[in-house]
C-alpha cells in the first residue's frame, strides 16, 4: 500500500454531531478570553482556563457525541479518547479542557479541545482538483497526496496533521483511525483520501 493510501480525511458526521460556540454570557462579543477567540489553526495556543461553549446546533438526541466541533475546524472530544491520544505523544497537538452547556442548561465537563497545529505539506496539486488562492493556498475539491513528500516525514510526525496550503483539512493515519473505530466513536467520519470529495456527507 502506498503511503498516500494510508490516510483519511477527518470531518464532522453532519447527521450525528453537535456544533458549539463560545458561551456569549461568559465571553461577551467572544473576546473576553483573547486566547480562545484568537485561535490559529497552525500555531500553538496558550489557554489556561476551561473553554466554555454552548451547543448551537445539534443533529441527534442525545446531543453529546464523542466528537463535536467548535468553529468547524476544532474537534471537541470526550475525555475517554485521551487514552488513545496521550500515549502516542502526537506532534504539535494540544488538549484543552472544555465545559459544554447543552440546551437544557446541563453542564458537561468530560470533554477537551483537540488543537492540531501540525502541518504537513504533501498535497499533489497536479493530481488533485483544486483552485489556487493568490496567496498560494488552495481550495481543495478532490484530494491526492504526494507519496514522495510523505516519505520525507517520519511516521510519528504525520499520524495526524493539517494539510499544508489547505489547513482546514485534517488528515489521520490509518493506524489512528483504527484505534478510534475500535472505540466505536460517534460524531465523526473518516473518508479515505482517494475517495474524499468536498461536501461528501455519506
Amino acid at each position: 500500500m502506498a503511503l498516500k493510501d494510508e490516510y483519511f480525511v477527518m470531518e464532522p458526521d453532519l447527521h450525528n454531531t453537535s456544533f458549539l460556540e463560545l458561551n456569549k454570557l461568559i465571553y461577551p462579543n467572544s473576546n473576553s478570553d483573547s486566547a480562545v477567540s484568537s485561535l490559529v489553526l497552525t500555531k500553538a495556543a496558550y489557554i489556561h482556563n476551561s473553554i466554555k461553549v454552548t451547543i448551537i446546533k445539534e443533529q441527534q438526541s442525545p446531543a453529546m457525541t464523542d466528537f463535536m466541533y467548535f468553529k468547524s475546524a476544532y474537534p471537541i472530544l470526550h475525555k475517554r479518547l485521551l487514552e488513545i491520544l496521550l500515549p502516542l505523544k502526537l506532534r504539535n497537538t494540544q488538549h484543552f479542557p472544555v465545559l459544554i452547556k447543552d440546551r437544557k442548561n446541563v453542564e458537561h465537563k468530560d470533554f477537551f479541545m483537540w488543537h492540531i497545529y501540525n502541518v504537513v505539506d504533501c498535497l499533489d496539486p497536479k493530481k488533485s482538483n483544486v483552485d489556487r488562492y493568490p496567496s498560494g493556498g488552495f481550495i481543495v475539491f478532490e484530494l491526492q497526496l504526494d507519496n514522495a513528500k510523505l516519505n520525507k516525514v517520519p511516521l510519528e510526525h504525520r499520524l495526524v496533521f493539517r494539510l499544508g496550503h489547505s489547513e482546514v483539512l485534517l488528515l489521520v493515519h490509518k493506524s489512528l483511525v483504527d484505534k478510534f473505530k475500535q472505540k466505536k466513536v460517534s460524531g465523526v467520519k473518516f473518508y479515505p483520501v482517494n475517495t474524499w470529495r468536498v461536501g461528501n456527507t455519506k
